[in-house]
């Protein structure tokens, strides 16, 4: 697993096109000029592959199988009107996904 610190590398990250948001909010996105995969969270990078075209329904099928499955992932998706609502959707509940996970992971402050 790679982190990314540089602004230049995140920047990279940004321009990748997003592939799907997956159960716990994290966002999937690759870079076919890389042929890189960058998962992230609120645009930090937290996980890189590198993958080749063909290798992207690999990861696909691991992240639903093995890991934790996807909200949505339009990878095969033709109709880029379509793309792009499933994505808007994705992205919202992968934002709530993000804060119900904050909120549960916060101390609870003590009842007076």
């Amino acid at each position: 697993m790679t982190h990314y610190g540089t602004s230049r590398e995140k920047s990279v990250a940004q321009r990748a096109g997003v592939i799907g948001y997956d159960n716990r909010g994290r966002c999937h996105r690759w870079d076919p000029v890389r042929a890189t995969l960058y998962v992230t969270i609120d645009g930090e990078v937290v996980h890189t592959e590198q993958l080749s075209r063909p290798a992207v329904r690999h990861w696909i099928e691991y992240v639903r199988d093995e890991k934790c499955g996807w909200i949505d992932e339009w990878w095969q998706c033709e109709d880029l009107g379509e793309s792009k609502q499933r994505h808007r959707a994705a992205k919202a509940q992968a934002a709530d996904i993000r804060y119900n996970l904050a909120v549960e992971s916060a101390p609870q402050e003590a009842s007076a």
